[in-house]
């Protein structure tokens, strides 16, 4: 059988990233000009038309694109929307660019749920809350660039918490082995991540190199040829893969018991999104991966946390929130994820919101880098910032923003 190919994607997105309370009239831009906005866009972003009928057909775009983010936001007024870097594209353009089609990943998510092994959990005692950023077991956003390798980004991201989870350090890892190597997939064009986990599995005994040895190249579209230098130094290694039930509630607990899930959404409301919680997500196709990381149930809108690959700088840190048990984004549609090996030290438990008893002054690592071998101090923080962590027989209180 020939493995199906897939273009599940979208690029990089700039976004403005407001800390402020959801504002509807500011996210709508009532009362300002189109060509007002038109001008700071170009301004922002640094557009320049080559004529002036392309010039009126980039305003026109960008009309129409005020008016699908106003349709968004009037859909999520729990969310917050804004003028992106892709304003001047024609609907069309952004499809063609960012955006795959429905059909090639359809028959793929069928392929791999023939074929590949499902996982069921236990639903009993499943947290109302979980993050696994608060036990350090993601690594930071990274950015995909104008190439449509989300589904890379998705499969490593996995692969890394996975890893972590097993005993063994965070490490970062390298995209571009799957971009550049990966021959099922289709490089900047698109793929799917159970293929990424199977070619690994096949190709290379399923081990990923390092991102420091590996780096990404390919944020301007182009996948370089695969590299077999001796210098690529091996990260992390997989033994196999699941498919997890599309079901919210197994999904929960299987993230709960296990760790962050890749997973495809249809981001086609993510174009625009700057933070809040979405509730009427676009749900026509699967176009995007991303990673799953956590979920919240304890307010009046239970959501997710959903880690993407278009920088720090798009949505929440990098991050959007999506409402938990409608199947926000189509979401629940093919939820994926690596196995790896034990390592020598136990997975950490997740992180609840439960806090710790009042009156207790905890200490955190403030760090001038991710892994905290430089520039460490000790601060005291105050107890409504933390949240509880156990590793192992160990448990202590730790301020949720530490990676120490």
């Amino acid at each position: 059988m020939t493995t199906p190919r897939v273009l599940l994607c979208v690029a990089a997105v700039v976004c403005v990233l407001l800390a402020a309370a959801c504002t509807p009239v500011r996210a709508l831009y009532v009362g300002t000009p189109a060509s007002t906005l038109f001008e700071e866009f170009k301004r922002t972003y640094r557009r320049a038309y080559g004529t002036l009928a392309e010039e009126q057909q980039r305003l026109a775009n960008f009309k129409r694109n005020l008016e699908l983010m106003r349709v968004h936001q009037a859909k999520n007024p729990h969310a917050r929307f804004g003028i992106t870097k892709f304003f001047d594209l024609s609907e069309a353009e952004f499809a063609a660019r960012y955006l795959s089609g429905a059909a090639y990943f359809t028959e793929a998510k069928k392929y791999a749920r023939r074929k590949y092994r499902k996982a069921h959990v236990d639903l009993s005692a499943v947290p109302d809350a979980v993050d696994w950023r608060t036990v350090g077991a993601v690594t930071p956003v990274k950015d995909q660039g104008a190439c449509g390798s989300c589904w890379a980004f998705s499969a490593v991201g996995n692969i890394e918490s996975q890893w972590f989870l097993a005993g063994h350090p965070l490490v970062n890892l390298s995209e571009q082995q799957l971009v550049s190597c990966d021959d099922v997939d289709s490089g900047c064009s698109g793929g799917l991540m159970s293929q990424a986990f199977e070619w690994l599995l096949n190709n290379t005994n399923g081990n990923v190199y390092t991102e420091d040895s590996y780096p990404y190249l390919s944020a301007n579209g182009y996948a370089p040829e695969c590299s077999n230098s001796d210098e690529l130094a091996v990260g992390a290694q997989i033994d196999g893969h699941v498919v997890i039930e599309s079901n919210e509630d197994e999904m929960a607990a299987w993230l709960a018991k296990n760790g962050p899930i890749a997973i495809a959404v249809d981001a086609t409301a993510f174009m625009s999104y700057e933070g809040g919680v979405l509730t009427a997500c676009n749900g026509e196709q699967l176009n995007h991966g991303v990673l799953l990381v956590a979920y919240n149930t304890t307010g009046e809108l239970p959501y997710w946390v959903i880690k993407n690959s278009w920088g720090a700088s798009w949505g929440e840190d990098g991050y959007v929130r999506v409402a938990k048990g409608t199947n926000e984004c189509l979401l629940n549609e093919y939820p994926v994820s690596a196995h790896v090996p034990q390592g020598p030290t136990p997975h950490p438990s997740t992180t609840t919101t439960t806090h710790p008893p009042s009156g207790i002054v905890v200490e955190k690592m403030v760090c001038g880098n991710y892994f905290c071998s430089e520039g460490c101090e000790k601060t005291m923080i105050a107890t409504k910032t933390c949240h509880r962590k156990e590793g192992g027989a160990l448990s202590w209180w730790s301020a949720v923003s530490s990676r120490c």
